[in-house]
């Protein structure tokens, strides 16, 4: 049996069991029915969109597009809905789930779905096998919901790549980007490569003021991205600072990931505080702040507002 989940293809049957039960009703009403029976417990179902609402708030709200579109539901006024005689008859049937395949059979989500397909506006048609293919494979769920999907999708590859690039680069060329991506945090006013015969193991250092009276130590492991730094590393870093004057603060970055060992030992030190960041976390910030990488595209996604029209 196909496990309830808070997308717009199971959301859909228990609007329609809402409004005949319930009678005209508002939409917040609905949801909050809705996510009574379901809460909203994955990091998916919770994850917070630019717009403010959640995957599953905008889960519900293109089921309630859709449902409109097909004129199994109307909208007498404003965020206030009701069952229509064809919604009815389709929630006698109890489905289980409403995809937007079974949704083919109403004129009104086939002129929906060619008027997204830039076909002549008003024209109703018989679906073509085309147009259930698209249907059947395009993921049922918001178009915020999917761009945003996208440019997480996206964005793993790209982390991939970038992990890849890092790991063909030379090591000292690995210890130039770390500084170069510390220095786009803001932390310090300049910062320095050190020399190799002299380091003491540290491999940079960024001075948070003009006197150089506050300094971060940095340490940069050009490991390989699946292997692990443990607490050896750690303790090492902390004696390193602990013999330097005026210094209490340290970066240890790695391609590869930390043990769960030097995590540990990171946070128990009580004279240094120092930061770990493994090669995922170091390959966010190098996205974020745009270096080794560049915007190819910008996108605006526009919705009607409601309130500009209240004369």
């Amino acid at each position: 049996m196909q496990q309830f989940q808070l997308k717009s293809e199971f959301i859909r049957p228990l609007i329609l069991t809402y409004l005949k039960e319930n009678g005209r009703s508002r939409k917040s009403d609905i949801q909050a029915h809705i996510f009574k029976l379901h809460p909203p417990t994955t990091p998916q179902d919770l994850q917070r969109f630019k717009a403010g609402d959640t995957r599953a708030e905008n889960e519900v709200a293109w089921a309630f597009v859709y449902l409109k579109q097909a004129q199994l539901i109307a909208n007498p006024d404003r965020a206030v809905y009701e069952i229509t005689e064809s919604g009815k008859q389709l929630e006698a049937e109890k489905h289980f789930e409403i995809n937007r395949q079974f949704l083919m059979k109403y004129p009104g989500f086939v002129e929906f779905i060619n008027r997204k397909r830039d076909k002549t506006p008003g024209a109703i048609t018989k679906p073509d096998q085309s147009l259930l293919d698209d249907v059947t494979q395009e993921d049922d769920s918001s178009p915020e919901s999917r761009i945003e999907a996208a440019i997480l999708d996206h964005n793993e590859a790209l982390k991939t790549d970038l992990m890849n690039q890092l790991s063909n680069i030379s090591h000292r060329d690995f210890e130039r980007l770390v500084l170069n991506v510390l220095g786009s945090l803001n932390y310090g006013v300049s910062d320095e490569l050190t020399q190799y015969s002299r380091d003491g193991g540290i491999d940079g250092i960024i001075h948070q003021d003009h006197l150089e009276l506050d300094s971060i130590y940095i340490q940069a492991k050009h490991y390989h991205v699946e292997s692990s730094v443990g607490r050896p590393e750690v303790q090492k870093l902390a004696g390193a600072i602990s013999g330097k004057a005026g210094v209490s603060k340290g970066i240890l970055i790695t391609l590869g990931k930390f043990t769960a060992d030097a995590e540990s030992c990171a946070k128990e030190l009580r004279h240094q505080k120092i930061v770990l960041i493994d090669g995922r976390k170091f390959v966010d910030l190098m996205i974020k702040h745009e270096i080794g990488v560049s915007t190819i595209s910008h996108y605006k996604l526009k919705q009607l507002d409601s309130d500009y029209f209240r004369f």
